[in-house]
């Protein structure tokens, strides 16, 4: 697993958790809300985990866990996508249970962005890491709570997830202009204030619930909280 250089508060949770290696497989989850940079810290803490000796890390994100767009449909859970029914936990339950019996390799399914669907047939291979690092809104799911070994909370103010989620957004949307695979390219020609405004209703009626009644629990069961500032700034609170 290679990144850019780590933040130093990655940095050092990584030496506190090198020195505290188990004899056997570990998992480290990093859950938190939409739009917190999850992903850049779990790729973040896996760099410096393999920096500080603790290596071979992998990373698995829990989207790829979501339920296929066409499976949420066909079960009505669209508008609920993101909450704990829409993941097949099960199976990820199984891929930790593996992982910290040392097994592998493993098979981990994938999510893209561009698509908002996990793709077909494709995986990520999980071969005996010494470390899983487990990112996502599920991450912290009390279901998998006895499977994990080191809860990591990411947080920060709803009014700066709400901005860098718009932010996030507009990135997408550019993305997808040309792209007529994408998810987002029905809307290229929507007026910008229209469809910032429909992102937007996203984050207030799915999104947000979301978070303050299946994920912000999550904090309260982690190991470390880190706190996320304006600037994008890590600090552990």
């Amino acid at each position: 697993m290679t990144s850019g250089p780590p933040d130093r508060t990655l940095r050092e949770l990584a030496e506190d958790l090198a020195e505290r290696r188990p004899s056997r497989p570990r998992v480290v989850a990093v859950g938190g809300g939409v739009a917190v940079g999850k992903s850049t810290v779990a790729a973040g803490l896996a760099t410096a985990l393999e920096a500080a000796g603790a290596g071979p890390v992998a990373v698995v994100a829990t989207d790829g866990y979501l339920l296929p767009n066409a499976e949420l449909a066909a079960r009505g859970l669209t508008e609920r996508k993101g909450f704990p029914e829409s993941y097949d936990l099960p199976a990820l339950r199984e891929l930790l249970r593996d992982v910290r019996a040392g097994e592998g390799p493993l098979r981990a399914p994938v999510y893209e962005h561009r698509l908002q669907d996990r793709v077909p047939d494709a995986a990520i291979v999980v071969d005996r890491p010494a470390t899983l690092v487990l990112e996502g809104l599920a991450a912290l799911d009390e279901r998998i709570a006895d499977l994990v070994d080191v809860a990591v909370y990411v947080d920060a103010a709803e009014e700066l997830a709400a901005s860098w989620y718009l932010d996030r957004f507009r990135a997408w949307r550019i993305a997808a202009a040309n792209d007529p695979g994408a998810f987002l390219h029905p809307l290229r020609d929507m007026p910008d204030a229209d469809a910032e405004a429909l992102a937007m209703r996203v984050w207030e009626t799915v999104n947000l619930p979301n978070v303050r009644a299946n994920v912000l629990p999550g904090r309260a069961r982690a190991d470390v909280v880190l706190v996320k500032d304006v600037g994008h700034a890590l600090r552990i609170g």
